[in-house]
């Protein structure tokens, strides 16, 4: 029994690892996703002056 409590210690641990890195990526399209609303906000303010996000 032993045996199986390290393997399930070991399931548990990269169990963990998977959650947390999940979590990372989630917070990152999060971030992406905002930094890309603004951009197109901007696209908008400025179209008027012929710049847009990015480019001059």
């Amino acid at each position: 029994t032993l045996n199986l409590i390290i393997r399930l210690q070991a399931i548990l641990e990269m169990t963990n690892k998977t959650a947390r890195a999940l979590d990372l990526l989630a917070n990152q399209a999060t971030q992406m996703q905002t930094i890309f609303q603004h951009c197109m906000v901007l696209d908008y303010l400025l179209v008027e002056e012929g710049d847009v996000c990015g480019k001059s």
